[in-house]
């Protein structure tokens, strides 16, 4: 690989735009017959851009078959998702993904790490589609690596299903057994609690509820409203989930909101509190309505 390809693909890797690197050090018309290697770069230019890219001038100099030449890029490619791992800037990662010419097992690794926390970030404030695209590039990273991302993936997954719960418009509880590996996890222990409960195996459901009653408050009101919702006990179960609401509301994820917009208006519509029972369909169609855009 020439100069100015290596430039070109730093630059990219980068996210940068040729005017952005060329500053007011070169012009941008320059920087692109360098990058065409149309014309070759001072010494001074060399360090200049170097510096830009946060790369060794050796880089842009050594063999083009020399191993080092991933070395230096990768180095820099590395710190970049950590830079962007600790702003929480995910969306950075994807560019980085999308730009990559070469498999390497680190540097999909840390994607994969990075894309999954950025799915997760855009799956709890409703952006599903954008949770989706950081999914599909988790999942493509993991493909690449030989390190564990058994953890990634599974958490991917689970992902996948509570979005295509929601657009589905799905109501009912599912079994994680498939879905989380961890059985002790939290968020296992709620969903199977509520799938016990769905299916009628009230015994274990208490069962599991009694051993593991420090799971979060969220989850705890949640599962013991939607015991008096199985028992038909509508009014105490919607009682429960407005003091959910009225109480926890931010820290809740799109989905969970969607459960309980869900079942506050069956609750409501089942004691003939009609109005309640509506305003509580126009809110979960407006947040489905919300997670497609």
């Amino acid at each position: 690989m020439k100069i100015g390809a290596k430039i070109k693909s730093v630059r990219k890797h980068k996210g940068m735009t040729q005017a952005e690197l060329a500053g007011d050090y070169i012009t941008r018309n320059m920087l692109s017959r360098i990058e065409t290697d149309d014309a070759i770069p001072s010494i001074p230019t060399l360090m200049y851009l170097a510096e830009k890219l946060d790369v060794s001038p050796g880089y842009f100099l050594c063999d083009a078959d020399d191993e080092n030449n991933v070395d230096y890029i990768k180095l820099s490619i590395i710190a970049d998702i950590r830079k962007a791992y600790i702003e929480k800037n995910y969306r950075a990662c994807i560019n980085i993904c999308d730009d990559l010419d070469y498999a390497d097992n680190e540097i999909a690794y840390a994607l994969a790490k990075c894309c999954i926390k950025g799915a997760q970030e855009e799956y709890f404030h409703g952006r599903f589609m954008s949770a989706s695209d950081f999914i599909s590039h988790a999942l493509k990273a993991t493909a690449i690596t030989i390190f564990d991302t058994s953890s990634i993936v599974a958490t991917a997954r689970l992902l996948s299903k509570l979005i295509d719960t929601v657009n589905n418009a799905d109501i009912y509880p599912f079994n994680p057994d498939d879905l989380i590996s961890d059985a002790s996890a939290e968020i296992f222990i709620y969903f199977k609690i509520l799938y016990l409960l769905y299916i009628g195996d009230r015994e274990s459901a208490d069962v599991l509820f009694s051993v593991h009653q420090n799971i979060s408050v969220i989850y705890r009101m949640h599962i013991e409203s939607y015991f008096l919702y199985t028992l038909e006990e509508y009014k105490s179960a919607a009682d429960i989930l407005e003091e959910l609401l009225l109480t926890h509301e931010p820290q809740m994820s799109a989905y969970m909101l969607y459960k309980i917009y869900t079942e506050l208006e069956i609750c409501t519509k089942n004691t003939e509190d009609f109005k309640r029972a509506y305003e509580y369909a126009v809110k979960r169609n407006d947040l489905i309505a919300r997670t497609k855009k």
